[in-house]
């Protein structure tokens, strides 16, 4: 039995559901930087006195050798958001291609890219800069000066989703930092592919955290009322 990874659209318009073609391929990475990258002028100073040491004929004293040690010393310096890489299988089933495959493919295309709503609002993958802004507290907005063209930036919205794979991973406030379409070469009557698939990588906007993504994970999803559970491979 697949497993299926649930998609709900944070701006309301749409939760989907669909059965894992492949394996869960999941990303998580870390920074890490030397302690000498601290203080490159040490670093730079070092150099230099093992530079004339050399030169004297002399070898490195155990203590420099040591503090070289040191300074190569790799500390933690930022843990990446979480990402997620799956393929999603969209084909015609009772409504017809066009819905069932090239409007639900597009669902996640227009995601993926700029547009404008009817006010002339962007809509931007990912986080805009009006979403950031509604989560900063008053008093922490009013101490930022806020320029014309950020004002006009703040038109934007932003597009994300929340992806869980019942009972292995979740990211809430994720969007698509890559997406491939692919189309079948056989099409209906009407010239619509009746099958397609999306190759999508999903990347969430916080650093990755045990808690958040892999921790207390449900084995059941409840939708709009209704639970859904792993053995359910069926949109909704």
């Amino acid at each position: 039995m697949a497993n299926i990874i649930y998609i709900d659209f944070q701006d309301g318009e749409g939760h989907l559901s669909f059965p894992l073609l492949d394996d869960v391929q999941v990303t998580l990475e870390n920074e890490y930087e030397a302690l000498g990258d601290l203080f490159p002028s040490m670093e730079k100073l070092f150099g230099d006195i093992t530079s004339l040491s050399t030169l004297a004929g002399g070898g490195m004293s155990k203590g420099l050798s040591t503090f070289n040690n040191l300074l190569g010393f790799k500390r933690w310096k930022n843990t990446n958001p979480l990402k997620i890489n799956t393929k999603l299988l969209f084909y015609t089933q009772s409504k017809g291609a066009y819905q069932d495959v090239i409007l639900n493919m597009n669902k996640f295309i227009e995601r993926a890219t700029l547009s404008l709503d009817n006010e002339g609002h962007v809509s931007v993958p990912g986080w805009s800069l009006s979403e950031i802004v509604k989560n900063i507290t008053p008093d922490q907005r009013k101490k930022i000066k806020i320029s014309a063209d950020t004002k006009k930036s703040l038109s934007t919205r932003s597009k994300l989703m929340n992806i869980v794979i019942p009972g292995t991973v979740q990211i809430y406030g994720a969007y698509m930092e890559s997406i491939q379409p692919q189309y079948s070469k056989q099409i209906t009557s009407n010239g619509y592919p009746i099958w397609g698939i999306l190759d999508i990588q999903f990347s969430g906007t916080i650093p990755a955290t045990y808690d958040n993504n892999f921790n207390n994970l449900p084995h059941i999803v409840n939708v709009g009322g209704k639970n859904y559970s792993v053995a359910d491979s069926t949109q909704f």
